[in-house]
């Protein structure tokens, strides 16, 4: 992860609940002295929500810290996946470029057949 992290490679966890996914991360941008951002993602997260929490990291920017991790949890919950899809893997929002400082992590939980 840490690796990926400073190539500014894709992040994205799978994982149940409560296997430490969010623990990890916290554990990560402690050691590294980076800002976490973190968005529990649902079926009621709207784009404006997904947004503003780009905006707060963008703000971060400003500060010392090295990096600004922005962590989406539970992304496989939204219905805005093309949204998040573009955060990730072409790291922009709506065709804007992230600033470089940010980097985007996300966390799925496994889907189960009942």
């Amino acid at each position: 992860v840490m690796v990926r992290v400073r190539c500014g490679v894709p992040v994205v966890l799978m994982g149940e609940c409560g296997c430490g996914k969010t623990h990890m991360l916290n554990y990560i941008s402690a050691w590294l002295s980076a800002k976490l951002l973190v968005l529990d993602v649902h079926g009621g997260t709207r784009v404006e929500d997904i947004l503003q929490i780009f905006q707060e990291a963008k703000q971060l920017c400003l500060t010392s810290a090295p990096y600004v991790f922005v962590f989406l949890d539970e992304v496989n919950t939204c219905l805005h996946m093309g949204l998040i899809v573009e955060a990730i893997c072409h790291r922009s929002l709506h065709g804007v470029p992230l600033h470089d400082k940010i980097r985007v992590l996300a966390a799925a939980n496994p889907i189960r057949k009942r």
